[in-house]
């Protein structure tokens, strides 16, 4: 892994990696920030690498979390990124990482909404609905 990281050991990325692959979270880097993790039901499953679909380019984001060296689990909502109160990502949930129980609880309530976020509606929103005029504006195009 990465060794010598500050704050964070090698057996803490170990269990960090562990419990959250064993939820069926990808592994997506490991660096000087931290452990991070992408969930990838995000969206019923939809792939972002698809051709078709940027992401980030129509400002969607899946469920991602951070562990950093402070120890903090850093938890990124899925969904529009500025969005409707229906498909609004919302704001970051930083949680002390060895509360394990208040970690446990707040994923799994993000993780079921990341699962069951109607892709249909969300992209149906962001065309013709509150979601096109909160992300596409002359001021952000």
């Amino acid at each position: 892994m990465n060794a010598g990281m500050a704050g964070l050991s090698d057996e803490a990325i170990e269990q960090a990696e562990r419990f959250l692959v064993g939820r069926g979270w990808d592994l997506a880097d490991v660096d000087d920030e931290g452990l991070a993790a992408v969930y990838p039901a995000s969206l019923r499953g939809a792939d972002p690498n698809s051709p078709r679909l940027s992401f980030l380019d129509i400002g969607i984001s899946r469920l991602f979390c951070i562990v950093t060296p402070q120890m903090i689990a850093e938890i990124d909502p899925c969904g529009v990124i500025n969005g409707c109160r229906s498909h609004r990502s919302g704001p970051l949930v930083r949680i002390p990482w060895n509360d394990r129980d208040h970690v446990e609880t707040t994923l799994g309530r993000h993780e079921r909404h990341a699962r069951t976020l109607d892709r249909a509606s969300l992209a149906e929103c962001l065309i013709f609905g509150e979601c096109s005029t909160r992300n596409f504006t002359l001021e952000n195009p």
